[in-house]
Order: structure tokens, then C-alpha cells, then sequence
């Protein structure tokens, strides 16, 4: 989802020509509608209620309103062909975000609507709707049918796609999180010392819960796994599991039985440097790389580099 969030946020008035000008192709997360009527019509209506629906069911997706498409005569693919902006824009957002929640049942949750404006009250519109794991989500507005995105096209979900997704259970979503502390901290005549920790967390960002998590962590010099644990007193929030001799990597694991729960974060473990300056100077920490995977059950294993620069860390610490 963050990929596709990031995308979103690029999408201007300058990305809007760009597309049209190279015949930006649609694809299983983009999709170019015109708009009838600002106020929108019937088609309109319907429209949104398959976008929000098809994107929605399948992998999220983005919706530009105000772009005409039409198929490549090469490959058959829908491509932006011309801009048509959107009269009575300000008419349209409001309608868009009144309807959203008439458009879909049940409702879509994180979408997302937002004006590109081209000037005396016309432009363009673009709308984002996240990957569900609460569907399937039926398009309303006169269809009464279930939609999935498939290349460039929506379809109307068979039977058995329709029975797969009442099925589906909520689904964690896991990341590696940091948060930055001093410990230790002493001054001498010429020097100022202290001991800097990084925490490392998992993060459940997801609508279901994360059973057996898993944490690998392998960090380069100077950082090493700190000894005291996230407590001071040996305590991890994980149970530290034997590896291989010779292994780099510090491995952290509980059964099943251990649960993160959806919008949780929980310490794990921290990595930690002696760091000592001139006394009167600037803080100056070394650089932090961090090696490693993250999984759960039924949880695809997510591995990864981590890189905290000298001065994220600082801004951290200043804030804390």
C-alpha cells in the first residue's frame, strides 16, 4: 500500500500531461475516467461504484478523473488520449466523497479523494482506494455486482471468486519499526560520552492479528545487539533463538500461542554504540545498517536493509 500511496501523491497537473502525452497505459492500479456531469449522472455513479469495488477486491488502485482512453491499436491496451477537465470541479469532489459511502457495500475503508485544479473552477480529479481485506465489496448504484481489477479492465467476479473472498481472514501487516534513546550519558573535562540505543519493534499495521513473529537482525560495526536488553535487565520482547555457529545474524521467535494485534508495536530488542565527542561539539553518531527479516505465520517474509542516518537519529532523539 505505501507504494501505491506514494504514488498517488505525485499525481499533479503536470503528471496529468505527462500521461496523456506518452499514452500513459492503464494497468492493474490505474484506471482514466471522464465525467459526464459534475454533479454525476447515473453512468458517473456507476463508474465510481465499479472502481471502488473492482480496485477494492483486488489491489488497490487509482481512479483520474477528467482523462478520455481509448485502446492502443498495437496491443488493445486503454491509454490516456486527451484531457477532459472537469467543469464545476469543487461540485464534483463533494460529490465524490458524499457518494463513496452509497457507492460500495460494505464500505471501503482509507479512500481517498482530492482535486487537481487548472483554474476558473476546472481540472481534474483523482481518487484512491486501498487493497480491502474487509470484502468482497459489491458496487451499488444500480449494479448489485462484485467487481476485481484484471490488466487494464475490471470484471464481474464469478461465483467461486465472489465465495473465495467471504473466506479471506483479516491479515496482518508487519514492518520493522525504530526509535532512538541515550543511556549512560557522562561528561568529562574534554569529552561527553554516552551509550546510544536503537530500538527495534514490529509493527502491526494490518486489520488481523500476527501470530509467531519473527525477527532476524544482523547490524554492521559499530552497532552491536544490546547485551541489557530493551529492559536494562536481559529482557527482550521476543525469546532469543539459537542459530548456527558463526552466524551473524541474531534471531528472535515465540509460537503461536504469542499474538501482536492489529495497530500494536512491540519492542523486540536494541542495537547499541559507545559514542563520545568533544566536549561543546555537535552530537556526531555513526550511521546505522541493519540487515533483516521479518515474518509470522501466514505472513510472507519480508526482508530487508534498514539505514538510519546520522542525522534521523539526531532528530529522533531531539524530539524525544
Amino acid at each position: 500500500m505505501s507504494d501505491l500511496a506514494d504514488n498517488y501523491r505525485l499525481i499533479d497537473r503536470e503528471a496529468i500531461r505527462s500521461y496523456v502525452t506518452s499514452g500513459q497505459q492503464e494497468d492493474l492500479h490505474l484506471d482514466f475516467k471522464t465525467v459526464n456531469d459534475p454533479s454525476m449522472d447515473r453512468d458517473d455513479r456507476k463508474s465510481l461504484a465499479i472502481i471502488l469495488s473492482g480496485f477494492a477486491n483486488s489491489d488497490g488502485g487509482i481512479a483520474i478523473w477528467g482523462v478520455d482512453a481509448s485502446k492502443d491499436q498495437d496491443n488493445g491496451v486503454d491509454c490516456a488520449t486527451a484531457e477532459s477537465p472537469i467543469p464545476d470541479l469543487p461540485l464534483f469532489l463533494s460529490r465524490l466523497q458524499n457518494l463513496t459511502g452509497e457507492a460500495v457495500a460494505p464500505l471501503v475503508d482509507g479512500v481517498v479523494h482530492e482535486a487537481i485544479d487548472v483554474g476558473s473552477g476546472s481540472g481534474f480529479a483523482k481518487t484512491l482506494v486501498p487493497p480491502s481485506d474487509s470484502g468482497p465489496h459489491m458496487a451499488r448504484a444500480g449494479e448489485g455486482r462484485y467487481y476485481k481489477r484484471s490488466g487494464d479492465s475490471f470484471y464481474r467476479m464469478e461465483h467461486f471468486d465472489i465465495e473465495d473472498m467471504f473466506g479471506r481472514r483479516k491479515k496482518p501487516r508487519l514492518r520493522l519499526a525504530t526509535r532512538a534513546s541515550i543511556a549512560h550519558f557522562t561528561e568529562t573535562p574534554h569529552y561527553s560520552e554516552f551509550m546510544l540505543l536503537i530500538y527495534l519493534s514490529i509493527a502491526n499495521d494490518g486489520r488481523g492479528s500476527a501470530r509467531a513473529p519473527f525477527l532476524s537482525v544482523e547490524s554492521s560495526a559499530p552497532y552491536a545487539v544490546y547485551t541489557w536488553g530493551i529492559d536494562g535487565n536481559r529482557g527482550f520482547g521476543l525469546p532469543q533463538l539459537k542459530s548456527s555457529r558463526g552466524a551473524r545474524a541474531v534471531l528472535y521467535g515465540a509460537s503461536s500461542e504469542f499474538v501482536i494485534h492489529p495497530d500494536t508495536t512491540i519492542d523486540v530488542t536494541a542495537v547499541s554504540t559507545k559514542v563520545a565527542v568533544p566536549k561543546g561539539d555537535a552530537r556526531k553518531v555513526p550511521e546505522l545498517n541493519l540487515k533483516y527479516k521479518l515474518a509470522a505465520d501466514d505472513v510472507a517474509t519480508l526482508q530487508s536493509t534498514l539505514t538510519l542516518t546520522p542525522e534521523a537519529i539526531l532528530e529522533e532523539i531531539g524530539s524525544a
